[in-house]
C-alpha cells in the first residue's frame, strides 16, 4: 500500500531523525524551561511540535492542539498513557493522540522510551509493522505523541469480536508480528518487553503492527541483556518471570502465546484471574507448554513450540522464524486474508 504522508511532520527522513536522536543508547533525563519547552537529549518538544538542536536548526515540526478536534470516548490505555482518535482539521485525516501526564514518574519515563523508539525506528527508515509516528507536542505537564491510526484495534478486541480465525489467518498476522520485532531488535536492538494482543494492533486492510513501546528497553549491543522486571505478567518469558537476565527470546516467547491464543480463544496457560503471582510464575514453569492442537497442522505447532521453549537460547530469533514453515507456507498469501477475516462477526450462541 502507499506510504501515507506525515501529518505536520517527516520525521521519516533519516537526516532529521540521526539529528534528533543520534546512535546509541541515552539516559531518560529531561528538563522543562521557563518558557514550556520540554528538552531531552537532542530535541525540544514545545507546544508547537518537535525542534532540532542546537539552537538554529530550526522547527521540524508544527503540529498543535489547535490543530486537532478530538473524541470524547478514549480508544485504549497503554503503558504510558491514554489514547484518543482525533481528526487533524488541516488535512482532514484521523490519526491516534496519545496523552502522556510527566507528573506520573513511571508514565514519563516510558513516555520518554516511547518516543525514543518511535523516532529511532524511523531514523532507519519505517518498518511497516510498526505503528508510525508523527509528531508530538507539550502542553504542560501532557506530552501528546501523534501516531498512525489502525482502525481495526486491537488483535485482543478482534478476537473477541470476530470468528475464530484459520490456520492461514494466524500465520499472516505471526508473519507481520515478526517482521516488526525483527525491526526493532535488529535495527533498534530493542526488546519490546510487552508483546500482547492488545498492543499488536490491527488495519481493516489486514496489515498488522506493533504499539505501545512504553516500556521497551534498548540494547547497548546484540548480546545485551536486560534485567528489569516490567510488562505484563502473563507474557513473560520463564527467565523474566524468575527475575533472571533476558534478551530479544523473551519477546518470541509472547509470539508464541499469542498465536496459540489466536486459535484457542483464551490464553493459552490454565490461569485463573484471582491467581497470585507466585502462582503464575510457578504454572508456568512447571505445566507443558501449550500448543494449538491435534486439529492443527505439524507446522504450525513445532513453530509454537520453538518460541516457547523453556530454555531462551533453544527458541528461534525473528529472522530464522520467518523461514520457519508455518510461515513459509502462506507466504504468498495477500493481508487481504485477515481482512476478510475482521469483517466477520462471531456467531452469537
Amino acid at each position: 500500500m502507499p506510504k501515507k504522508p506525515t501529518v505536520g511532520l517527516a520525521v521519516g527522513s533519516e537526516a532529521g531523525c540521526e539529528g534528533i536522536l543520534g546512535g546509541g543508547a541515552r539516559s531518560n533525563t529531561f528538563d522543562i524551561t521557563a518558557s514550556g519547552t520540554f528538552n531531552l537529549d537532542d530535541f525540544k518538544v514545545k507546544s508547537t511540535g518537535i525542534q532540532q538542536t542546537p539552537a538554529g536548526s530550526g522547527p521540524i515540526s508544527t503540529l498543535q492542539m489547535s490543530d486537532l478536534q478530538l473524541d470524547d470516548k478514549a480508544l485504549g490505555e497503554g503503558a504510558s498513557g491514554t489514547v484518543r482518535r482525533a481528526l487533524h482539521l488541516p488535512t482532514q485525516r484521523q490519526i491516534a493522540l496519545k496523552a502522556i501526564n510527566v507528573n506520573d514518574k513511571g508514565k514519563c519515563e516510558q513516555m520518554i522510551t516511547e518516543l525514543k523508539t518511535l523516532l529511532g525506528a524511523q531514523s532507519r527508515g519505517v518498518c511497516p509493522n510498526l505503528v508510525e509516528f508523527y509528531d508530538a507536542f507539550w502542553s504542560d505537564p501532557v506530552m501528546y505523541i501523534a501516531m498512525e491510526l489502525m482502525d481495526a484495534g486491537s488483535l485482543d478486541a478482534a478476537l473477541k469480536r470476530c470468528p475464530k480465525p484459520t490456520e492461514e489467518v494466524v500465520s499472516i498476522i505471526t508473519r507481520q508480528i515478526l517482521q516488526g520485532l525483527h525491526f526493532l531488535h535488529k535495527e533498534r536492538h530493542n526488546i519490546h518487553r510487552d508483546l500482547k494482543p492488545g498492543n499488536v494492533l490491527l488495519h481493516s486492510s489486514g496489515v498488522v503492527k506493533l504499539a505501545d513501546f512504553g516500556i521497551s528497553r534498548a540494547m547497548d549491543n546484540t548480546m545485551a541483556q536486560a534485567e528489569t522486571f516490567t510488562g505484563t505478567a502473563i507474557y513473560m518469558s520463564p527467565e523474566r518471570m524468575q527475575g533472571k537476565r533476558y534478551s530479544f527470546p523473551a519477546d518470541v516467547w509472547a509470539v508464541g502465546l499469542i498465536a496459540t491464543e489466536c486459535v484457542l480463544g483464551k490464553y493459552p496457560y490454565n490461569v485463573r484471574p484471582d491467581m497470585k503471582y507466585f502462582d503464575l510464575v510457578l504454572t508456568i514453569l512447571n505445566q507443558n507448554p501449550p500448543s494449538p492442537g491435534p486439529e492443527y497442522s505439524a507446522e504450525f505447532n513445532e513453530f509454537v513450540a520453538i518460541c516457547l521453549h523453556k530454555q531462551e537460547q533453544s527458541r528461534g530469533t525473528c529472522e530464522q522464524l520467518l523461514q520457519h514453515p508455518f510461515i513459509l507456507r502462506y507466504a504468498q498469501s495477500p493481508e487481504t486474508v485477515v481482512a476478510e477475516w475482521l469483517s466477520g462477526e462471531k456467531m452469537q450462541s
